[in-house]
């Protein structure tokens, strides 16, 4: 954060020496061109030097929101990403770290090391975190704030800690969606290869079969109006008729 403010300074002085340099007088003009040469140097040198940051460890604790019991063979899946700038800003990953609960609910992250060749103009941007275990609905933090996919038990109130975390994982209930469950999961987003990956593929299944049902669904009730369409356009239905059968679709 210091070296940030040096580096805005320092832009900072450059602008106003390049802009004073139009009513310089001949005396002063020396000295503002060794002050504008020495801080661009001092810029260019603190842009072309690599920065690493560490991430610190993470802990915690998984447990299942209705008893308060661990929950074994979670899967907590955290990403780091990094926000670089040299012609243009990018986002890219710079960490990526999983593990899974242990008998006692348990999880550990060690602290990660992130280099980056652009600098001072480099920034560690907050972990991203899911947890997650068939048979629970998924945990997610964001910008260090839980997004519960839905919270149904009353009493619970999500919070995140990056030590001594404890997640609450709600049990899933059947009526709700699996599709909608995985949508967080579909986009461009590596979760590729990972054990995250691997421990949804039974869920993701499941929406798949659910996406298909309702598409037939779909389909189904269209064709269906189509030729109740037709059918009161050639007056082999009455209005009464077609309106009824209209709301059975």
């Amino acid at each position: 954060m210091i070296l940030g403010f040096r580096i805005f300074g320092i832009l900072f002085i450059v602008i106003i020496v390049l802009a004073g340099n139009l009513y310089a007088t001949p005396e002063g003009s020396e000295f503002e061109e060794q002050m504008l040469n020495a801080e661009t140097l001092a810029l260019q040198e603190a842009l072309e030097t690599p920065k690493t940051f560490t991430t610190g460890i993470r802990s915690g604790r998984v447990v299942d929101a209705t008893t308060g019991k661990p929950i074994e063979g979670a899967v907590v899946f955290y990403n780091w990403d990094i926000s670089e700038f040299s012609i243009e800003s990018s986002s890219r990953r710079g960490a990526l770290y999983e593990a899974v609960t242990d008998k006692e609910g348990k999880y550990f992250v060690p602290d990660q090391s992130i280099e980056s060749q652009t600098g001072a103009l480099a920034n560690l941007e907050p972990e991203e975190v899911y947890v997650y275990k068939y048979g629970y609905i998924r945990y997610r933090v964001f910008d260090n704030q839980p997004l519960p996919f839905l919270i149904y038990l009353p009493d619970l109130h999500q919070r995140y800690r990056k030590q001594d975390n404890v997640v609450k994982l709600q049990p899933w209930i059947d009526k709700m969606s699996h599709a909608e469950h995985m949508n967080v999961f579909t986009g461009s987003y590596g979760f590729g290869g990972t054990k995250l990956e691997q421990a949804l593929e039974e869920e993701k299944a499941l929406a798949k079969e659910e996406r298909n049902f309702f598409k037939r669904t779909l389909d189904t009730a269209n064709k269906q109006l189509s030729q109740y369409q037709t059918a009161y356009k050639n007056d082999d239905i009455t209005k009464e008729e077609y309106i009824t059968r209209l709301r059975r679709c």
